[in-house]
């Protein structure tokens, strides 16, 4: 993963996790903030994808393949996952009551199994009172990004690129619709889901599997592009509208634009050594705040 490095990405990390940090601290000084785990999803989608050619690209077994990608996300994510959830467990078994240690070893349980997403829908939406005091809410979205890491390989390791290509496009546009019937069927649950998450990392999988690179004043464009769109998602999105849905892809977009964009001369300040230093943090940044 080193190779697919870039300062600017790190960047755009640490803007999507000082998002969500601020807003959990005070959402009246952020009521958008929760978008951040968009961006953070399109990054994965990118980034998992030009790791997958690569992978495909090389001489290895189908085997060995799986094999390869399969334990570097786990190395990346599943230590300092578990650490934390042994830590918060132990805090929880000190100062909470039987009853609620009870309602929390069961968030417990299904945040172990990375299934923590669907254990929270059963409570209904992300922003109800019943959900915002459980210490494991945020595992949701790591559920969503190992459920991810687990099913799209197996597209790669079995199907030829230039199918993929088409394949993604379609499925993307298929769980647009479908994001947006569920959610205007007031489904608050929906928030949680993987199928309505999806097309975050598929729009961060698109410049990937069609190689799209930017020439000249056409960098420049799309970062004013995505510039435009994050702010319109910033000033639209509340937790009072629909989410996800067709206004998940203004952040989803924006941050696939700004990516493309790499090297456009607006978008330098994304490459700021304090910027690319929270990037580097942001998956423990994440995990803890």
């Amino acid at each position: 993963m080193s190779s697919l490095f870039r300062t600017d990405i790190q960047g755009l990390r640490a803007i999507a996790v000082l998002m969500v940090i601020i807003f959990h601290y005070d959402e009246n000084l952020l009521p958008s903030g929760f978008i951040g785990v968009d961006v953070f999803f399109v990054i994965s989608g990118y980034l998992i994808t030009l790791m997958l050619i690569a992978l495909k690209s090389s001489e290895l077994g189908v085997k060995d393949k799986a094999v390869n990608f399969y334990i570097s996300r786990f190395k990346r994510i599943v230590p300092a996952y578990m650490f934390l959830l042994v830590v918060v467990a132990l805090i929880a078994a000190t100062i909470l009551i039987e009853s609620d240690f009870k309602v929390f070893s069961r968030s417990l349980r299904s945040s172990f199994w990375f299934a923590s997403n669907s254990y929270f829908a059963s409570y209904g939406g992300y922003f109800d009172p019943s959900v915002i005091e459980q210490p494991l809410l945020h595992t949701w979205s790591l559920a969503i990004e190992m459920q991810f890491y687990f099913i799209y390989p197996l597209f790669f390791l079995f199907i030829p690129i230039k199918f993929l290509r088409h394949l993604v496009l379609t499925v993307l546009i298929l769980l647009v619709v479908y994001c947006q019937q569920v959610t205007d069927d007031s489904n608050s649950s929906v928030y949680y889901d993987l199928f309505a998450r999806l097309p975050a990392f598929l729009i961060g999988a698109l410049p990937a599997l069609y190689a799209i690179k930017l020439d000249g004043k056409y960098k420049d464009f799309s970062y004013v592009a995505g510039f435009i769109f994050m702010i319109a998602a910033i000033y639209l999105i509340d937790k009072e509208v629909v989410y996800p849905g067709f206004y998940s892809l203004l952040p989803s977009v924006a941050a696939m634009l700004v990516i493309v964009s790499s090297g456009a001369r607006l978008s330098k300040w994304l490459g700021e050594p304090l910027l690319v230093w929270l990037g580097a943090l942001s998956y423990s940044l994440y995990l803890w705040h």
